[in-house]
């Protein structure tokens, strides 16, 4: 027995038969090693055309000059003959294990000596798909694809269906043939091999975005649903929290969010405050003092005083909206964070607060204590936040739709050229999409689809208040008189 790493060695056209019992409908686990030999190959040409400018020579019969290699990190390995060592290369390749590393070896054979190579993406899409269809297919090859009939394709790809194998990798086995036929659409051929190996990896690393089949059936009784994943925040939320760690390690911080309208401060600060995994809210009232709010600013630094100095743990306060507060709101926050307050008592305290840009002067409390850094006996730290750039876009339109970039970020570009890349804006632009049906699930085709030409000449306003305020002014005279019947009540309350 050796607790070294092995290494199995097989041929491709070997290791497909044995995907032939899979059924994917039952097992659709079995299905992740298929697709990591799918994007390992398409990764191996474009290695090939990067370091020796060489690509394989398009042919129908690719597996039979394709190695795949299994290298497994797990101490159980047994080395024994030849016979033995290619079952547990089965083994390996056909377990879900992420410590079983799966490459592929393209044979010289598969090379011909021709230099500055220039070969035409069509047959090599066709020779790569012809091989994409065996393996998921465990060995089958269709009439269709044999004969490159044109029209057929949807026809070619049933019997994948029929195995289990989900409509996103149907549809990509699809779209390679239409390519290589030259029937496909513009905005989803694909250009490269890079883009069949990018959209390969993504459902590898997102299944449950990119591989698995999405509801269709009820999207189209629900609608559009825009979840609360936060894009391209990434380094926004990476400085906040460290900021936080240097609270831990007995600092105190004030962390200011600031940004336009609709940029998704709030949002950031509630991903902030869920990743502290904040549970309950302390609030005061004490109305009845004589001095109410000097009494509530004492009691507020003791109540964190205590906090901090029994669960030797930092105490975070976030408020959203500072722009609009009023001055006992600021000063009880002063009290917390100037020289002489709770902060030079050991207690660990962390402040963020959310801002909108442009709508503070020097008249403001707020503004005044941002300024008042001379008193202020904590570090501080600025998070600005601006509206997403294209493909960060890109991304949330693809994650929102369950579908790859490259299949809408014709509709990502138009999205981004009306909103600017403000999130917010984006948001409700698609849920208003999708309520006037220009985009929509499509039962038959199982993904969303949109009408691209409609939606590029519909006139938009040019900032995210006043679509809100449009939206607003389309409702029925009914349902106006009730929001405002009802945000009275809230200002009552």
């Amino acid at each position: 027995m050796s607790g070294r790493a092995s290494e199995h060695r097989i041929p491709l056209s070997e290791l497909i038969r044995s995907f032939h019992t899979f059924d994917y409908t039952t097992a659709s686990s079995s299905l992740i090693p298929a697709l990591r030999l799918t994007c390992s190959l398409a990764d191996e040409i474009l290695k090939a055309k990067e370091e020796t400018g060489r690509s394989p020579t398009p042919r129908i019969d690719w597996t039979d000059s394709i190695v795949v290699y299994s290298q497994s990190n797990r101490s159980n390995q047994i080395d024994f003959d030849i016979d033995i060592d290619i079952e547990n290369a089965f083994d390996n390749i056909l377990t879900d294990d992420d410590d079983d590393d799966i490459r592929v070896e393209i044979l010289p054979i598969l090379f011909d000596n021709t230099e500055n190579d220039e070969r035409p993406m069509d047959g090599i899409l066709y020779s790569l798909v012809i091989v994409f269809y065996e393996i998921f297919s465990g060995g089958e090859r269709p009439a269709e694809l044999e004969q490159k009939q044109i029209g057929e394709t949807t026809h070619g790809v049933e019997p994948l269906k029929e195995k289990g194998v989900p409509r996103s990798l149907c549809d990509l086995v699809a779209i390679m043939l239409d390519c290589a036929n030259g029937t496909l659409l513009k905005d989803e051929t694909y250009q490269d091999m890079s883009d069949v190996r990018d959209d390969l990896q993504l459902m590898l690393d997102k299944p449950s975005i990119y591989l698995h089949d999405q509801d269709m059936g009820r999207l189209s009784y629900t609608g559009l649903q825009i979840g609360d994943t936060l894009f391209g925040r990434n380094a926004e939320l990476s400085t906040i929290k460290e900021a936080y760690q240097r609270t831990v390690a007995g600092d105190n911080e004030l962390v200011t969010i600031y940004g336009h309208s609709g940029t998704g401060k709030s949002t950031l600060a509630f991903e902030f405050g869920n990743m502290l995994e904040l549970e309950s809210n302390s609030i005061i009232h004490d109305e009845g003092c004589t001095n109410a709010q000097n009494r509530l600013q004492y009691l507020l630094c003791r109540f964190v005083e205590v906090i901090s100095s029994t669960f030797a743990a930092t105490v975070t306060l976030c408020l959203d909206d500072l722009q609009w507060a009023d001055s006992a709101s600021i000063a009880a926050v002063n009290q917390l964070l100037l020289a002489g307050g709770i902060a030079s008592q050991n207690a660990k305290f962390f402040f963020l607060g959310c801002y909108r840009e442009g709508e503070t002067d020097k008249y403001n409390p707020l503004w005044k204590t941002l300024c008042n850094n001379d008193l202020v006996n904590a570090r501080s730290t600025d998070v600005k936040l601006d509206c997403m750039d294209e493909e960060t876009l890109t991304t949330m339109v693809s994650e929102t739709l369950c579908l790859l970039p490259r299949l809408t970020r014709c509709l990502s570009s138009i999205i981004y050229r009306k909103t600017k890349g403000n999130p917010l804006f984006v948001s409700q632009l698609m849920i208003s999409l999708g309520k006037e049906g220009l985009l929509r699930p499509s039962l038959s085709r199982r993904r969303w689809e949109w009408d691209k030409e409609k939606i590029q000449f519909q006139k938009l306003p040019d900032d995210v208040a006043m679509f809100f305020t449009n939206s607003i002014e389309a409702l029925s005279e009914d349902v106006k008189a009730s929001l405002c019947v009802l945000s009275n009540l809230d200002a009552a309350v």
